[in-house]
């Protein structure tokens, strides 16, 4: 029980840490004043990352400030890098590329720092948990064809999970939301720049891919997690969409990193 209630305090504590940290404006970001239904949206992202990077930590072999790297780069990664990049081809974010990066550097690096020291502070995992069947030390020409096919697997998965999850369900929960969202045009060079997306983003996860504990399914299961909940839990703060598309997107977004996950 004292178990418990010592790793629910951990969870709480850094959720209102995030929160306050994902609320303040670092960097010329220009924030709107928050409102009861901001508030409880953001509280709920901070709910759910550190929910997953308390659950990364535990289930990590590495402590210290290598973990905190490796974590820093994955969290930065998702939950900024990823959405700023997007600003190719969407021209309304391009204005806030700077304030949106410094501004999720500094919370992220703050939120890591403190996260693995709270966790680290007299946690112990077991001697099992601390074990891995995985071996990720493998032959160049294997990571040579490896990389390129998980570019081409999210290329897919792009396209099935746009056509098949977020336009079926936007069309039944707001079919006119959709209409005008269907407006936006996208550059024929979209899906290339998908593939480097996801390269880019392997770059910026393997780190703590690798370092984790477990068995394949364990880790396939912790990675597909952790990407549906960080960039999912984005999409709660996207207020300005309609709710019906907002919804669709979630479920896309969800849906699709976890296939993406297991299969690496």
């Amino acid at each position: 029980m004292k178990f418990f209630i010592r790793n629910l305090f951990r969870w709480l504590l850094l959720s209102i840490v995030w929160l306050a940290l994902s609320s303040l404006d670092f960097y010329r970001l220009e924030l709107s004043e928050l409102s009861g239904n901001t508030l409880f949206w953001r509280a709920l992202m901070a709910m759910i990352d550190t929910m997953l990077i308390s659950l990364v930590i535990v289930k990590s072999r590495k402590n210290g400030s290598a973990l905190m790297t490796v974590l820093f780069l994955a969290l930065f990664g998702m939950k900024t890098v990823l959405t700023v990049v997007e600003s190719a081809y969407l021209p309304m974010l391009r204005p806030l590329i700077m304030p949106l990066l410094i501004n999720g550097l500094v919370a992220s690096l703050l939120f890591v720092v403190i996260a693995v020291l709270v966790w680290n502070a007299g946690y112990a995992g077991s001697d099992e948990a601390n074990q891995s069947t995985l071996n990720w030390r493998k032959p160049w020409f294997q990571w040579a064809w490896k990389l390129p096919l998980s570019a081409l697997v999210w290329m897919v998965l792009y396209v099935v999970f746009g056509a098949l999850v977020f336009l079926n369900v936007a069309n039944y929960f707001d079919p006119q939301a959709l209409a005008n969202y269907s407006n936006l045009e996208m550059p024929p060079w979209v899906l290339v720049f998908q593939g480097m997306r996801a390269l880019f983003w392997l770059g910026l996860t393997l780190p703590m891919i690798v370092q984790f504990n477990g068995t394949k399914f364990q880790v396939a299961g912790l990675v597909a997690s952790t990407f549906a909940g960080w960039m999912g839990s984005n999409l709660l703060m996207a207020l300005d969409l309609p709710a019906g598309l907002r919804f669709a997107h979630l479920l896309e977004v969800g849906g699709r990193q976890q296939k993406d996950a297991t299969k690496g």
